[in-house]
């Protein structure tokens, strides 16, 4: 019994150690972020969310009433601006409201927008992929401490297609469906 209790507090001491070193890690991150962007004269208000990616940290932020993205890579052991834009404005009544970016110093596309309607659970992205074969791919939605809902889809290489984004119910029921849209 004393050595399950043991156990079972040393697991505990491990779990909160790593997840102490993970927040530890995601503030330098962001300290580094905002240090790289006033290098680039560019000001960030706040940033909402850090997404580790292969090419480097994709991170959304604030600037000027909107939701930018941007992304950053470790280079030499210094953070080098790969590319920061685009932006959804926080003041739209669109629900859906999305936009794209292309980073091509990395052949990386994103499609990006604000959830605003809880009606919303799911959001999928249809593009017309390669040899205009029709492709949809859930995004991944993320909520910020301050309740924003960023939904966003990573692809490969640039986006030359037509893409819809539909925004679907918790029962499956499509609720919003933009107007195809040429990148």
């Amino acid at each position: 019994m004393k050595k399950k209790l043991f156990l079972i507090g040393l697991l505990c001491l491990v779990i909160i150690y790593v997840c102490s070193q993970n927040e530890s890690n995601e503030k330098r991150i962001k300290e580094q972020i905002f240090l790289v962007m006033q290098e680039e004269n560019l000001k960030v208000n706040k940033i909402y969310h850090l997404e580790l990616i292969k090419n480097g940290v994709l991170f959304f932020y604030e600037q000027d009433g909107g939701v930018n993205a941007g992304l950053v890579k470790d280079v030499r052991g210094g953070w080098k601006c790969v590319m920061a834009g685009g932006r959804v404005d926080l003041n739209t009544g669109n629900d859906l409201h999305y936009c794209a970016l292309h980073f091509s110093d990395v052949s990386l596309s994103l499609i990006y927008g604000i959830n605003k309607d809880p009606e919303i659970e799911r959001v999928v992205v249809e593009t017309s992929g390669i040899k205009g074969i029709k492709q949809e791919k859930q995004a991944k939605i993320i909520q910020t401490e301050g309740g924003l809902r960023i939904w966003f889809n990573l692809y490969s290489g640039p986006l030359n297609s037509q893409i819809k984004v539909i925004g679907h119910t918790k029962s499956g029921k499509i609720f919003f469906l933009s107007k195809p849209e040429k990148l």
